[in-house]
């Protein structure tokens, strides 16, 4: 006896199709992915298929659109919240830390499409690559943004934008391939703790040569002792001592949840 199919509105069965789609092309590959596979998971017909999409194909590149409008938006979503955050003289390292976890998030939350787009994806085609040079574009440009401003400020080291673009860009891919989706770590948390602080170490005024020289006596410093070297220090504003003790209030933070 069939089973009987579920009534759904044309937005819900859209998106069912979607969802099913990105587990079976994570799951078979984009080239051993046929409409019957996607049709038989979802229990469907291929009539209602092609309701919604023209092709295998045609489905595939709404689940690529999907993932990069998405990713787009909390681009944005980042970019407005450091930037804030800097503006306004907040806690930079808590912004940046709480962007890092949101693309963490997202990513863990769709491992399928994850999949699609860094294993099946790259290469297919001309559409593909173009749209992924326009979300790259848009990193780098707000990327650019954040860091000429905090640079101004004196907070991070002179750097090559690009060198420095391609540098955290390709952090961030290694981060989702080889932690999120291969899953090395559940802890969300503690992997955003650990990248923000690793560039902040990288990119604050000597401090991360300190940091690397004398590690032991930097972490036996009591918290008076801490407060003393602040208030004696006269350096000007903006020399990196917010991003410096940034960075070692997410260290303290995160010792619970590992480094």
């Amino acid at each position: 006896m069939a089973s009987k199919r579920i009534a759904m509105d044309r937005e819900e069965r859209e998106r069912q199709l979607l969802d099913v789609a990105s587990a079976v092309f994570a799951e078979k590959g984009y080239r051993h992915t046929t409409v019957a596979a996607i049709t038989e998971k979802a229990g469907v017909s291929h009539g209602t298929f092609y309701n919604y999409f023209e092709s295998r194909d045609d489905i595939f590149l709404q689940l690529i659109e999907l993932y990069f409008r998405q990713f787009e938006e909390i681009v944005e979503e980042n970019h407005d919240r450091l930037m804030t955050a800097i503006n306004e003289n907040a806690d930079i390292a808590a912004a940046w830390r709480t962007n890092a976890l949101a693309v963490l998030e997202f990513h863990a939350q769709n491992p399928e499409i994850t999949a699609v787009i860094y294993r099946e994806a790259v290469g297919i085609g001309k559409r593909f690559t173009e749209r992924m040079d326009r979300l790259t574009g848009l990193s780098k440009r707000r990327l650019a943004e954040e860091f000429g401003a905090l640079s101004s400020r004196r907070m991070i080291i002179p750097f090559d934008i690009e060198l420095l673009l391609l540098i955290v860009n390709g952090t961030v891919l290694g981060t989702i391939v080889e932690w999120v989706l291969m899953r090395k770590t559940t802890d969300l948390e503690a992997l955003a703790d650990n990248f923000v602080k690793y560039h902040m170490r990288a990119l604050t005024p000597v401090y991360g040569e300190q940091r690397a020289r004398e590690p032991e006596v930097a972490e036996r410093r009591s918290g008076a002792d801490r407060r003393k070297s602040a208030g004696g220090d006269r350096r000007a504003p903006g020399s990196g001592d917010l991003l410096r003790r940034a960075a070692d209030g997410i260290e303290s933070d995160g010792e619970g949840r590992g480094s």
